[in-house]
């Protein structure tokens, strides 16, 4: 690197003003480049409506959601008589069984 020029008496950097202009003329660029790539990949992804948990969905209109549990047909009337009857004795003692605690 050269020795700092002096011009009436301030020091100057040894970096000549046509290659600090091409330099930040690439960096310029590149940051647009950049700032780019990223606007147009985020610009196709669609609005996440879901939670990934689908019994949620399904949760908030029915007591009961078995997912891929596998169960019968008859074993989700039998759990969900189950549950109706849980809902029956606990809204019996005055409280609703939809409500977190």
């Amino acid at each position: 690197m050269r020795e700092p020029a002096r011009v009436q008496g301030r020091e100057l950097l040894a970096v000549d003003g046509a290659r600090f202009a091409r330099v930040l003329r690439w960096v310029r660029a590149a940051s647009m480049l950049v700032l780019a790539a990223f606007v147009v990949a985020g610009a196709p992804a669609p609005v996440a409506r879901a939670d990934g948990d689908p019994g949620s969905d399904v949760l908030v209109f029915q007591d009961l959601f078995t997912g891929s549990a596998g169960l019968s047909a008859r074993q989700q009337v039998e759990f969900g008589g189950l549950l109706n009857a849980a809902a029956r004795r606990f809204s019996g003692a005055g409280g609703d069984h939809r409500q977190p605690h």
